[in-house]
């Protein structure tokens, strides 16, 4: 008597498409790999997708993450600390 064997498992192949998988560096990556689009483009591309309140979001926290001034009167109060000790130093 012949003994039967049970199917073996299903294997669910991910059907999604392939950049539906990626995170969005890798997405990036591709892009500057697979194209001419420059980082510039794509940045500016970036922003018309954004409107004024997420692109202030982003700005004043790239801005403290990176210790860049916000404005000119940030700057113009950093470069005068900064002149005020050369002084001192110098």
């Amino acid at each position: 008597m012949q003994t039967q064997t049970p199917f073996p498992p299903e294997t669910h192949a991910d059907t999604r498409p392939e950049h539906t998988r990626w995170d969005r560096f890798e997405k990036v990556e591709f892009i500057e790999e697979s194209s001419t689009l420059s980082r510039h483009d794509m940045f500016n591309e970036l922003l018309g997708w954004m409107n004024e309140e997420e692109f202030n979001k982003f700005y004043d926290t790239f801005c403290s993450n990176w210790s860049l001034a916000r404005d000119y009167e940030e700057l113009d109060k950093t470069n005068q600390i900064w002149e005020d000790l050369d002084k001192r130093v110098g």
